[in-house]
C-alpha cells in the first residue's frame, strides 16, 4: 500500500480508521527519502477519512467489516466481479438499514426493489473500471 501511495504521488488518500497505520508508514518513508535526497521527491500523503463509507461492512454480517480475505466469497464484492454476481451478492446481503427508513424510501414497492436498485448503482459504478481492465489487460493479449 505504501509503495502505491508513493508511486502515484498521492496527496490525499481515502482510508478507513483501521488503515491509518499503513498511511503513516507511507508518510514516514516519504519524509525519510525526501530528507536523504535533499528535495521533495515524494508527496507527503494525508489521510482522507470520509464521514460516510469509511468502513464497508460484510454482506453476510453487518457487524463485521468487509474483507477481501473473508472465507465466504458471497460476503465480499470484488471490483472485477461479473455484474450478475455483484447483483446476486447484494440481493442476498443482510440489510443493515432501519426498517422505517426503508419503508419511507420504497413505499408502494416490493422488497426486492430495494436491493435491485442498490445492485444497479453498484454495477454502474464498477462498469468503467471493469471496462478499463478488459481493454488494458485482456485487450493486450494478457491473461490477467
Amino acid at each position: 500500500m505504501a509503495a502505491d501511495i508513493l508511486l502515484y504521488q498521492s496527496d490525499a488518500v481515502p482510508a478507513g480508521h483501521d488503515q491509518k497505520q499503513h498511511l503513516e508508514l507511507a508518510r514516514n518513508l516519504a519524509e525519510r527519502f525526501n530528507a536523504r535526497a535533499g528535495e521533495a521527491v515524494f508527496s507527503i500523503p494525508e489521510p482522507f477519512i470520509p464521514e460516510v463509507g469509511a468502513c464497508i461492512m460484510s454482506l453476510g454480517d453487518p457487524a463485521a467489516k468487509m474483507s477481501k480475505s473473508d472465507a465466504v466469497e458471497a460476503n465480499v464484492i470484488k471490483l472485477l466481479n461479473d455484474p450478475k454476481q455483484v447483483a446476486w451478492k447484494i440481493k442476498r446481503a443482510v440489510t443493515d438499514e432501519s426498517i422505517a427508513d426503508l419503508e419511507n424510501r420504497y413505499a408502494g414497492q416490493v422488497y426486492g426493489a430495494i436491493k435491485s436498485g442498490l445492485a444497479d448503482v453498484v454495477v454502474a459504478f464498477l462498469e468503467p473500471l471493469q471496462q478499463w481492465n478488459r481493454l488494458t489487460f485482456l485487450g493486450s493479449g494478457s491473461d490477467a
